[in-house]
């Protein structure tokens, strides 16, 4: 992997973390892949939310969307698991081929609030980080 793709994956979480959300603003996400970076195939999502005051949100629902930056791909689409103290997770989800993808997390809060974030991911097709293979 090049450093540039690297550090642009490294931004691309970081972009995601401690922003407000649509209707709750103050509330902060944070989304953990497993492998960094992500390889062509089951990948662990981890997803943290936190309340304004830094304490874990539990009982929230949360749905995982991922894109192809290109046209013409099938999205694929997640429900996340409530692992407790604010970690929701889903333990393989399925990247279907390497490249760019887009990454939605959308989260109900227990209140009824809501909040979106998106965040864009390289994923790569091989262990030796080349997104072709």
């Amino acid at each position: 992997m090049t450093r540039g793709t690297f550090l642009a994956l490294l931004l691309g979480l970081a972009a995601c973390r401690g922003e407000p959300g649509n209707d709750a603003p103050g509330f902060s996400l944070r989304i953990s892949l497993v492998p960094t970076p992500p390889i062509e195939g089951p990948t662990r999502v981890v997803v943290e939310i936190r309340d304004p005051e830094g304490e874990p949100v539990e009982g929230a629902r949360v749905r995982l969307r991922g894109d192809m930056a290109h046209a013409g791909m099938i999205p694929v689409e997640e429900a996340l698991v409530d692992e407790g103290a604010g970690r929701y997770a889903h333990s393989s989800f399925d990247f279907t081929m390497g490249g760019d993808w887009i990454l939605t997390t959308t989260v109900e809060l227990p209140d009824g609030r809501g909040m979106e974030r998106t965040q864009e991911v390289r994923v790569v097709s091989s262990p030796d980080g080349d997104p072709q293979g």
